[in-house]
């Protein structure tokens, strides 16, 4: 289940993103971001693309990083399929869509979930699926506890958020989530530092963390070696108790 068997209890996944300067600048950086956070111990890597991310610049970066000491994943923003056929062709471990049950109407979500499910058959990607995700559309009429349920059958995790980018997880939220989900693995997904990351982690499963590794504490810093320790000590802390 996941993250046990992918990167370990407790995981710390690392998002890194594709953002200034050449494309060349781009895939450099990531490059040298992804061997810091690798030295300092994450135990998974996500390229995350958003709405301005090229195609092509994910693919790039998931070939510069395929032989990758931890494992790999992909979020091409919103679209999963996308996110699927990346990660099928760079051999990645899991991806990330930001919702998997409650963004659509009623009469158009069957369609997507059998699409999901046909990705899924018999494959080793893992998914990680959002349900009531930053600002993902609520249009499907149902509680969220319903929606939660539903993604649940869809992934093989749940990403909690706050109401945005960068915005903290609410640990209230991942509690609701957690009365729901039972022993269901739960990602805390942004907003978090080092000080509120152990809060997070006792709740969660996993957190993938962006600006709590950079410089300047949000997603438009540069990764930093001594902020990665600083995660890294927090989340051993939790895992030798």
């Amino acid at each position: 289940m996941f993250p046990d068997d992918l990167c370990g209890p407790k995981a710390v996944i690392a998002a890194l993103r594709l953002r200034d300067g050449s494309r060349k600048e781009k895939l450099d950086r990531c490059l040298r971001e992804a061997e810091i956070c690798a030295d300092g111990g994450v135990d998974a890597l996500l390229i995350a693309g958003d709405r301005f991310t090229a195609p092509e610049e994910l693919a790039s970066a998931l070939e510069l990083l395929r032989g990758a000491p931890c494992p790999l994943g992909v979020s091409a923003g919103g679209d999963f399929f996308k996110s699927w056929q990346l990660a099928q062709r760079f051999d990645a471990a899991f991806v990330l869509v930001s919702s998997v049950a409650g963004h659509l109407r009623r009469e158009d979500d069957g369609a997507y979930a059998d699409r999901l499910a046909a990705c899924r058959a018999g494959s080793k990607i893992q998914v990680i699926g959002g349900v009531r995700f930053q600002q993902q559309p609520i249009l499907s009429g149902r509680p969220w506890a319903e929606d939660l349920r539903l993604g649940m059958g869809r992934c093989d995790a749940v990403a909690v958020s706050g109401s945005g980018g960068g915005r903290e997880t609410p640990t209230g939220k991942i509690r609701r989530f957690r009365a729901v989900a039972g022993a269901f693995p739960l990602v805390a997904a942004g907003g978090m530092t080092a000080a509120t990351l152990g809060e997070k982690l006792a709740e969660a499963d996993a957190v993938l963390v962006s600006g709590a590794l950079r410089d300047t504490g949000r997603d438009s810093g540069r990764v930093d070696a001594g902020r990665v320790k600083a995660v890294m000590r927090e989340a051993a802390r939790l895992r030798d108790r």
